[in-house]
């Protein structure tokens, strides 16, 4: 539990008069800094939600973030007993009411398999392992640190992706830890496999098992402060395991490697998601896409059937493909050898990827800057050729 002590009342991010936040300068740096301290604890350990403690001269405030969104209360003050008694019950809480994952701990350093492990993950030593099971099979995934993370944010799916040694099988696979967004448009990932190789799609990982962590699920949008119907997602802790591992997009041996594994990547149904962490390269060379729990049908498209994840526009295949090339533009300029100096550089990026202004209806608009540069459909052509 992180606390944090402000010195004056205008600190405070938030508001008990109806419009919960302050915009104030200093507020807003408050809420700023707190949404980081809610990111750094969920990344750093295994969590399910973290508490906060804001305490002022005369009051305190209490928070509980999840992957769905955060609950404070109203000011309490510190004569008030009710802030002992909060610290006393977190005190002697269990460690799942506290918000630590317990399905995932540590490997036991003398288990039979741990030197094994070790080996084949080409650890040292002294590193400490973990290892979680899932509720289909049995099997024990132990694994060290991700090889990826999307922790950007306290709320949101917090996908991480291990390398993981399975102790029944003795192979290595690729782990999956993610928070997928509960609806009825949506399936979990592996029945989408499942359905990708019913109908044929080419150049997917193999899906070995993956299932939702029972009893993990968000709770913000059940809170009865929450207006119906709620704005907040359900999201529901949830792990996959697929048997090929791949390297990352960035570590191709040539240009003509990476193009040929984002070649291989681009598929009949639309993903929705297409980006350089989702794209690996295969030991022959070849490329797997994967990441496929936002992916749709393009007949689901068509046939006009809702989808949780809205976009601006109605969703086609060429928005793929346009994600695919603003995906090998991006290693291009990244991971490639060319003529532009560091600077010219950063800003070309920032340009092409970064830059993004506030359209009237407050709504954040990137692409126009990207379509309006032609420098990095110039690069890519330069750089293909060397």
């Amino acid at each position: 539990m992180t606390v944090e002590f402000k010195k004056a009342v205008w600190d405070d991010a938030f508001s008990d008069d109806g419009s919960l936040e302050c915009t104030s300068k200093v507020a807003l740096d408050t809420l700023g800094q707190i949404t980081l301290y809610a990111t750094a604890h969920q990344a750093a350990q295994f969590r399910t939600h973290v508490f906060l403690v804001l305490v002022f001269p005369n009051y305190a405030r209490f928070m509980r973030w999840d992957r769905s969104g955060a609950i404070v209360t109203e000011k309490v003050r510190l004569s008030n007993p009710s802030h002992v008694e909060f610290f006393w019950r977190f005190n002697h809480a269990s460690p799942a009411a506290r918000g630590v994952d317990t399905t995932a701990r540590e490997f036991p350093h003398n288990h039979p398999a741990a030197a094994k492990a070790k080996r084949s993950l080409n650890l040292e030593d002294h590193d400490r392992l973990f290892h979680v099971q899932l509720d289909t099979r049995g099997h024990t995934y132990v694994f060290y640190c991700p090889t990826y993370m999307a922790v950007g944010s306290p709320l949101g799916r917090s996908t991480r992706v291990f390398k993981a040694y399975c102790v029944e099988t003795g192979k290595l696979v690729l782990l999956k830890d993610t928070w997928r967004i509960v609806s009825a448009t949506q399936s979990p990932e592996h029945m989408i496999y499942e359905q990708l190789k019913k109908h044929g799609v080419r150049n997917i990982c193999t899906c070995k098992e993956g299932c939702d962590v029972l009893q993990q699920c968000t709770k913000t949008q059940d809170s009865s402060m929450v207006k119906r119907p709620s704005p907040f997602r359900r999201l529901q802790h949830y792990r996959l395991v697929l048997n090929e591992i791949g390297r990352s997009l960035s570590d191709f041996r040539d240009t003509r490697e990476m193009v040929t594994a984002v070649r291989d990547a681009t598929a009949e149904i639309l993903h929705r998601d297409i980006s350089s962490g989702n794209i690996l390269i295969t030991a022959t060379g070849g490329g797997l896409l994967i990441d496929w729990d936002l992916c749709k049908m393009l007949k689901h498209i068509h046939q006009g059937q809702a989808h949780t994840e809205k976009t601006a526009t109605i969703p086609d295949r060429a928005d793929d493909l346009e994600s695919f090339f603003y995906v090998l533009v991006w290693i291009g300029l990244r991971y490639t050898k060319h003529g532009f100096f560091k600077s010219a550089l950063t800003d070309m990026l920032h340009a092409a990827f970064d830059h993004h202004y506030l359209e009237p209806r407050k709504e954040e608009i990137g692409r126009k800057s990207r379509c309006a540069s032609p420098t990095p459909s110039k690069f890519l052509v330069y750089s293909m050729s060397r």
